[in-house]
């Protein structure tokens, strides 16, 4: 594993992570569509399980933190308690700061299925998680789907790895 001023490179199942927002644009920042990098996702074998592979990417490693989200109803708004204290999710999990480059990860992951897919991602520790955009994160849905296009769109398509049809 290499470290980077609080990186550290690891190997997970793109379908092991989550997405921290409710909805994402169906293109990059550069006008390049999500379609397209999935286009470009390749896969090679990997050394340490002979039934699995790693996807190599046409974009850079997503980061990812460990974190107990926010619990929202469906306007998006924070839970409290009777105290009005924000709830959160018993468990931590892995949440991506790269929902697009995730989505883009998870499609490639169920086109191979049944073999198990990974890839490499930058792990932000928690303390360097907080001083970033962890404001961002406003999923409904604990991560497990996403919206995808513009917020003026009517019909948004809605991405589930765990409901998609195997290819």
């Amino acid at each position: 594993m290499t470290e980077q001023v609080g990186l550290k490179i690891i190997t997970l199942s793109p379908l092991e992570i989550h997405f921290s927002q409710t909805r994402i644009r169906s293109e990059f920042q550069d006008g390049r569509s999500l379609q397209m990098a999935l286009d470009k996702i390749e896969d090679k074998e990997v050394n340490f399980d002979e039934d699995a592979l790693l996807l190599v990417t046409p974009f850079p490693r997503i980061e990812v933190t460990r974190w107990r989200c926010k619990l929202r109803d469906e306007t998006g708004a924070a839970r409290v308690d009777a105290n009005g204290m924000e709830l959160y999710s018993q468990e931590e999990r892995w949440f991506s700061f790269d929902n697009r480059r995730l989505w883009c990860l998870q499609r490639a992951a169920v086109k191979k299925w049944p073999k198990k897919v990974y890839c490499e991602v930058f792990e932000i520790s928690q303390t360097l998680a907080k001083t970033r955009e962890l404001r961002k994160f406003d999923t409904r849905t604990f991560g497990l789907s996403v919206l995808v296009g513009r917020r003026e769109e009517l019909n948004l398509e809605k991405w589930c790895w765990k409901t998609e049809e195997p290819t």
